[in-house]
């Protein structure tokens, strides 16, 4: 009787021990133009014994982070247009917002005009004139077709021109007399939008702030003035129960003197829900500062193009720059420039003469660009309201991140930085696992 009580407790023991340890399969997608494989499914990874390699990748789940919203690009006009002439608009639009394509779920849009549109136009063009959303009717179709639940963040590059000293779309300040009047525009804005079925996640007050040009849409609004703004702002969007967040800044890394006069302003600390930076100047490593600590922060602008070429190259700077460094960062949300350009970058109305798109639209169909398969080796395998989890790799060589969706699932993107290929372990929760990661190439394991 004794030794029957004994076999029951250390059973007892070892099912509870299982029990504290969950054990995954591992799914691994990889991207390596050497190896011409593109977010291409390689292989399942079961669980095993240990054995020591020089390259070590840690992640505890229990140890969590920012809840991160999403990965997408902008639905400016020009891409808007591209959609709809594209011979394969549906199979394009399922590639970008469909689980059997990389599943985008945020999207920028431009509020008027910007250096990617058809022409110049804005919603008022006088103080008299109505407001109308009508010159967005292009983008309002293509939105409409998306069947993906998105969330949409709009920008404006310029307010009307009657609203600034320069009395022109391309270039000049924000006459800040105007602030109200230019409140009440984008309320306008979210509502007609609404109207559309469009809801609004977020605005950003300014596209840019710190830039001017008399090439392109765009408008000088200095900090002091942005804040006042913001604050103006969401108090209209309180009264009207509009639940619209505003994301503060808008423009480099560098520049973090901007957001912080922001944060330290009582008035725009107090309405602003984020910050959103654009990578043309700075490095993603200036958000870590104490200034941003509970700050959500937004990379919302970044575009490749005809100056940078080399698929691995890009694909690297994308995963150090913006969407492993950015999460480790604190991100919560990364979105590039444009969805769709044509072959000719464009159509395009004074600004980046070379830009690249996610997409290219060809005569033929369209091509999936270097920004797509970096997008997609995160967005494929979020959910909303995941969040980033404690990850860490002994090799700085291997850059790494991963997050915990809603499902329980676990998911690793890492770059292999070298041109040789790594023999990695990956401690998921105690549970151990083995990949070799090719040379200059990024992989996603998904653990469900």
């Amino acid at each position: 009787m004794k030794k029957l009580w004994m076999v029951m407790i250390l059973s007892m023991i070892f099912v509870s021990g299982c029990e504290t340890k969950k054990v995954f399969v591992g799914e691994v997608y990889l991207t390596s133009e050497r190896l011409e494989s593109y977010l291409e499914f390689k292989e399942s990874l079961m669980s095993t014994k240990e054995e020591s390699t020089h390259s070590i990748i840690r992640i505890e789940s229990n140890k969590t982070y920012q809840v991160i919203d999403g990965f997408g690009a902008a639905m400016t006009e020009s891409s808007a247009y591209n959609l709809k002439n594209a011979i394969k608009k549906e199979e394009m639009l399922k590639a970008l917002f469909s689980k059997e394509g990389i599943n985008l779920n945020m999207v920028r849009l431009t509020m008027g005009s910007s250096d990617f549109s058809l022409s110049n136009q804005t919603y008022q063009p006088t103080a008299t004139s109505p407001f109308s959303i009508e010159s967005d009717r292009l983008i309002l179709d293509i939105l409409n077709e998306i069947e993906q639940d998105i969330k949409y963040v709009s920008s404006p590059w310029t307010a009307p021109a009657w609203m600034k000293d320069s009395q022109a779309l391309n270039g000049g300040n924000f006459l800040n007399s105007y602030t109200k009047t230019y409140v009440n525009y984008f309320l306008n804005y979210i509502e007609a939008y609404q109207k559309e079925g469009i809801e609004i996640y977020a605005v950003t007050p300014q596209n840019e702030p710190l830039h001017q040009t008399p090439n392109y849409p765009s408008m000088l609004m200095s900090a002091l003035v942005q804040a006042g703004f913001i604050h103006e702002l969401k108090t209209q969007l309180i009264k009207e129960n509009l639940d619209v967040k505003i994301f503060g800044f808008d423009h480099n890394f560098k520049d973090i003197g901007y957001p912080k006069t922001l944060l330290n302003s009582k008035l725009s600390r107090e309405s602003m829900d984020g910050l959103a930076f654009h990578c043309y100047d700075g490095d993603v490593s200036s958000l870590n500062d104490e200034a941003f600590e509970g700050i959500d922060l937004y990379i919302t602008e970044c575009s490749g193009g005809r100056w940078a070429t080399h698929f691995t190259s890009n694909l690297l700077w994308n995963m150090e720059n913006l969407l492993i460094g950015g999460l480790n960062q604190n991100v919560k949300g990364v979105m590039l420039w444009n969805l769709v350009l044509d072959e000719n970058d464009g159509p395009k109305n004074g600004g980046c003469m070379n830009c690249r798109g996610v997409l290219t639209k060809t005569d033929q169909g369209y091509q999936k660009n270097v920004e797509y398969y970096a997008l997609g080796h995160f967005s494929k395998f979020h959910q909303n309201g995941a969040k980033r989890i404690e990850t860490t790799s002994s090799n700085v060589n291997i850059l790494a991140t991963s997050f915990k969706n809603h499902d329980g699932s676990i998911v690793l993107v890492a770059a292999n930085k070298t041109t040789i290929d790594l023999k990695t372990s990956i401690y998921v929760d105690g549970a151990y696992y083995q990949y070799t990661i090719p040379k200059e190439s990024v992989i996603t394991i998904e653990f469900k």
